[in-house]
């Protein structure tokens, strides 16, 4: 198989999420999911081949019990083990060798509850992923489909792509689309640097207007029938964002590029999102927005 949505199972109690999410990102794009558990692999017990054997057909039975769930869904399922130290870099790989549309992830323990934790396996993912990687709290596994779709929106052409994608998904899932842009006011008491020095009101003013027309630049960039609204938020991004994400059922944002594979490179208000978002997040990299939407209109 290839092209598929690419699921991390753990084989506990976080695995719905993950697998409703990856269930309704597969209906919506190449109709393939892949469920791939990495179960432990260290030197001693290389040196023990009936103890590694034990482990990998325990891992089998184990994903081929999650596959159950997508059982009825209509998709092509496929079920992978992996024998990794690390199962960021088992999912890495597995998404480069099999052209992944995405990577979905669970949160992982000691997040707020109902809200993305990232900082585990969800966290190395989105530094070193070679395609969109999306993270859900445990909440959204009570969800089914998409109704409503956010995408954070600066401007940036990162963000232009996410806005591509989350187009492309909203049109599929025959969803309403919100844009969120932010406007981050200056600080205008008195500089600390500079006694009794204040930031220019008109130097706030520009910065305002220019939001406006970042929010307005995404407002004329979505269809009419999908659109619910085009927001302009006032304060921290990193905060604001992900309370506005508790209204949705997915939220897009944009991520620089970096390397040969245009790898997830977050910035700071992406990786607060991360790690805040109430609802499940995709991140992704520069290049594969534009891929996304493509094979969401194949789907």
């Amino acid at each position: 198989m290839t092209d598929p949505v690419l699921v991390g199972v753990a084989l506990d109690e976080r695995d719905p999420a993950p697998v409703a999410l990856g269930r309704e990102l597969a209906r919506l794009t190449t109709r393939h999911v892949a469920l791939l558990h990495a179960y432990p692999h260290k030197p001693l017990t290389s040196r023990v081949p009936e103890y590694e054997q034990e482990l990998q057909k325990h891992a089998q039975r184990g994903v081929e019990h999650v596959a159950v769930s997508l059982a009825d869904s209509g998709l092509d399922v496929t079920v992978l083990t992996a024998a990794r130290v690390s199962a960021a870099r088992a999912l890495q790989e597995a998404a480069d060798q099999l052209d992944a549309v995405a990577i979905v992830v669970g949160s992982s323990r000691g997040g707020a509850l109902g809200r993305v934790f990232a900082v585990n396996i969800g966290g190395r993912l989105l530094h070193g992923a070679p395609c969109p990687v999306a993270v859900t709290p445990a909440e959204a596994a009570r969800t089914h489909g998409f109704g409503r779709i956010a995408v954070a929106f600066n401007g940036s052409p990162e963000a232009g792509e996410a806005l591509q994608a989350g187009i492309a998904l909203a049109r599929a899932a025959g969803a309403k689309l919100t844009t969120l842009t932010v406007f981050e006011p200056v600080e205008t008491a008195p500089a600390a640097i500079v006694p009794g020095w204040l930031v220019p009101q008109a130097y706030v003013d520009d910065l305002r207007r220019r939001a406006e027309e970042t929010r307005r630049a995404a407002l004329e960039q979505v269809p009419e029938d999908l659109l619910e609204d085009a927001e302009l938020l006032e304060g921290d991004a990193a905060l604001l964002l992900p309370d506005a994400s508790a209204g949705f059922d997915l939220l897009l944002c944009g991520s620089r590029g970096y390397g040969p594979l245009r790898a997830v490179m977050l910035g700071s208000v992406s990786m607060k999102l991360a790690s805040r978002a109430a609802c499940p997040l995709l991140v992704t990299p520069r290049g594969h927005g534009r891929a996304l939407a493509a094979r969401t209109d194949a789907g």
